[in-house]
C-alpha cells in the first residue's frame, strides 16, 4: 500500500496528477485541522483570560471585605475593652458603697441620736 493512497492502477497510468492531487486534498484536511486548531486555542484563550479576570476581580474583593472585617473587628475589640475599664471602675466604686445591712445600722443608730424620732419612739413605747 503506498504512502500518499490510491492504488498500483492509477500509479501505473502514468500520472503525477493524482499523486498531486492527493497531496492537496491532505494539505487542506491539514491546514483544516490547523484553523480548527487554532480556533479551539483562541477559545481557551479567551476562556483562560476571562476566568483569570474573574478571579482577580473575586480575590480584590475578598480582599477588601477581608479589610473592612479586620476593621470591624480591631473597632470591637477597642469597645470592649472600653467596657471592660468602665466595668473595672464601676466595681471599684460600688466597693465604696455602703452595704445595705451597714445601712440599716447606720439607720437605727440615727434614729437613737435624732431627737424627734427618740421622742416619737419614748411615747409609742409609753402607750402600749
Amino acid at each position: 500500500m503506498p504512502v500518499l493512497g490510491g492504488d498500483q492502477k492509477k500509479k501505473s497510468q502514468g500520472g503525477a496528477l493524482p499523486v498531486v492531487n492527493e497531496i492537496v486534498g491532505r494539505v487542506n484536511d491539514n491546514t483544516k485541522r490547523l484553523r480548527l486548531l487554532e480556533q479551539r486555542e483562541k477559545l481557551l484563550t479567551s476562556r483562560t483570560t476571562s476566568m483569570d479576570e474573574s478571579i482577580n476581580a473575586k480575590l480584590e474583593y475578598l480582599e477588601n471585605s477581608r479589610k473592612e472585617l479586620e476593621a470591624t473587628i480591631i473597632a470591637l475589640d477597642e469597645k470592649v475593652t472600653t467596657v471592660n475599664n468602665t466595668l473595672r471602675e464601676v466595681v471599684k466604686q460600688l466597693q465604696f458603697l455602703v452595704k445595705r445591712s451597714e445601712f440599716k445600722k447606720i439607720e437605727e443608730k440615727m434614729k437613737l441620736f435624732d431627737p424627734i424620732l427618740s421622742q416619737a419612739g419614748k411615747q409609742v413605747s409609753e402607750r402600749g
